[in-house]
């Protein structure tokens, strides 16, 4: 079996998290961010890209590429030449990936143009650094190991990189690490994990020739699977199925993959006409990774609030718990009118892709389980708030109002302060404390009362399921 390499591609993709109020400044830093870390140029380190318009419904491309900078969901850019060469990953080098079976070959660059390191962050506070590597193989063999071992980046399963200039065995991790510090002259970590650690998604579009029909039930269940060629594996028969729903038929013997862990599309033995060889990669790198990324950025945003509700759910008092909570409101808010679209573009095919992402990701169940979260844990800290200060009212009420009343009925008099003959000063302070000290302790009564009643309340299923 071998690879075109002209129609086939591999995109790995870094997802991470960052502060979404932070967007706007990032934004700005990424895009003035000029010369290279040596100083010896000093041009733009990232050039802005835009997301194809293509069949995106209005709403959505007003969002995604907006003629406003204050309105965007997203914002993209493409690693620059310069940045390119100053990190060796341009296409004049030449990379190995090391695995414990073979060494492959491969570029950072495609053999149909396009990009080698993208970088998108979306407002939500979702940000995906993806890069494209292209094996110099035309062995099915070599791109089935790639997609597997590539996704270790910090050393893993023994995988390391080497290039043309290396001196020492390099792992991607320390790429990663300079790329994203160095976009905001930062020498700490200014995002965090929301993936695997130090795990890759793979997103590929693979065409492979010359598959005995025999072959090919397991060459797709490797695929999706993202399993090397040297793996072992006894599959069921149902995980054999070319209907399995891991897959979406697009046509005669070509899917489209979806998984938790990376997905794309494969083709065997497809048609060669200008289409399936050139129109067709060509949206299955723009249009369709589009829709892999929109879905993802769902998934990875609502992960990130559904971690700040169990962050800030014990921290600090009621009144700033109240002031997180409202936070992550406005930000759940905010996601469901910039992020979470039902439907991103007009064409039944990328809507099916697109829902079938949506519910591979469980992306519906993951906005009713946060929005719940956040709604009665909103609730429930808003009642408590308003408990608190009910309980401060009543203890003003039973301290303050409590003796001003008692005096007055008892229209007592103040020698020399209100009237010539009544108690003294002395009586009248004594008298005043012993009604505070009485309303004290009428409302600490009151408070045990109260107490006991919702202690009992608590106690009422245990009683009854006893």
């Amino acid at each position: 079996m071998r690879v075109d390499r002209d129609a086939s591609f591999a995109y790995f993709v870094y997802p991470f998290l960052f502060e979404s109020r932070d967007f706007p400044r990032i934004v700005d830093a990424v895009s003035s961010l000029r010369g290279d870390p040596g100083g010896e140029e000093n041009g733009p380190f990232w050039r802005e890209m835009q997301f194809p318009q293509e069949d995106l419904l209005a709403h959505v491309r007003d969002y995604v590429n907006p003629r406003e900078t204050d309105k965007a969901t997203v914002a993209l850019w493409q690693l620059s030449n310069m940045a390119l060469k100053h990190y060796k990953l341009h296409s004049e080098i030449g990379w190995r990936l090391c695995t414990p079976y073979r060494h492959i070959p491969f570029h950072f660059c495609s053999r149909r143009g396009g990009f080698a390191v993208q970088c998108g962050l979306f407002r939500v506070g979702v940000g995906f650094l993806t890069f494209q590597a292209h094996p110099d193989s035309e062995d099915a063999g070599d791109w089935l190991d790639l997609l597997h071992f590539f996704r270790f980046v910090a050393g893993q399963r023994q995988v390391y990189l080497e290039h043309e200039h290396a001196t020492e065995p390099i792992h991607f991790r320390h790429i990663l690490d300079n790329l994203l510090q160095h976009a905001f002259h930062s020498r700490t970590r200014w995002w965090q994990e929301v993936f695997v650690p130090d795990q890759l998604l793979p997103y590929v579009a693979l065409y492979v020739e010359e598959v005995n029909r025999d072959e090919t039930p397991e060459l797709v269940y490797r695929a999706r699977n993202l399993f090397p060629v040297e793996r072992e594996i006894y599959p069921s028969d149902r995980e054999l199925a070319l209907d399995h729903p891991a897959l979406l038929t697009y046509a005669h013997q070509q899917w489209f993959i979806f998984s938790l862990t990376g997905g794309g599309f494969l083709a065997l033995d497809a048609p060669r006409g200008d289409f399936f060889r050139g129109e067709l990669p060509e949206r299955l790198a723009r249009q369709y990774f589009l829709l892999f990324l929109l879905a993802q950025q769902q998934r990875f945003a609502l992960m990130r609030l559904s971690q700040l509700v169990s962050e800030h759910w014990l921290r600090g008092d009621e009144a700033q718990r109240l002031e997180h909570f409202e936070y992550i409101r406005l930000s759940l808010l905010e996601f469901t009118a910039r992020g979470y679209f039902t439907q991103v573009m007009q064409r039944d095919q990328h809507h099916r892709v697109y829902a079938r992402w949506q519910e591979v990701l469980q992306v519906r169940d993951l906005y009713q389980e946060v929005g719940d979260e956040v709604r009665e844990m909103h609730d429930i800290l808003q009642k408590r708030l308003a408990e608190r200060v009910e309980a401060r009212l009543k203890l003003l009420t039973w301290v303050i109002a409590f003796p001003t009343l008692a005096i007055s009925f008892l229209s007592i008099n103040i020698r020399g302060w209100t009237a010539e003959e009544g108690l003294s000063l002395q009586w009248a302070l004594a008298l005043l404390a012993s009604a505070v000290s009485l309303g004290i302790l009428l409302w600490a009564w009151d408070k045990i009362l109260c107490f006991g009643q919702r202690w009992r309340q608590s106690q009422a299923p245990f009683d009854s399921s006893s």
